[in-house]
């Protein structure tokens, strides 16, 4: 385990926007629209915290046509940890808990959404 790594880890998970992130979407996939809804912050300040995470490879994109979602990454044994134990501390806070629920409720809004019309399509 590099230290380096264990640092941008560790300063990434301190800062409450990639928190708050990664909180939402360790329940459902969402895309930076979604996210910004969520978290009320501008999809600018959305999308530079994704590409942080990214970088990081704590978060992971996926298309889904017309979305980009994104999801938690596969984590390294320690990194995963880590990850893991930031979000256990969080799990009882009130607000983590309205984003993790507002996650929830767009992700199946989106589903939905998409799946409407495919039912409809099929009758």
């Amino acid at each position: 385990m590099r230290p380096r790594l264990v640092g941008d880890l560790l300063a990434t998970l301190n800062e409450p926007t990639h928190l708050r992130i990664l909180n939402s979407v360790s329940r459902v996939p969402l895309s930076v629209p979604d996210l910004a809804a969520i978290l009320e912050l501008p999809e600018p300040i959305v999308s530079a915290a994704i590409e942080t995470l990214q970088n990081l490879r704590i978060v992971r994109a996926f298309t889904v046509v017309p979305h980009v979602l994104y999801t938690l990454a596969p984590l390294a044994a320690h990194h995963e940890r880590l990850a893991c134990a930031a979000l256990d501390a969080v799990r009882g806070d009130p607000a983590a808990q309205r984003d993790r629920a507002a996650a929830r409720a767009r992700s199946r809004a989106r589903l939905d959404t998409r799946a409407r019309p495919a039912l409809m399509d099929a009758t």
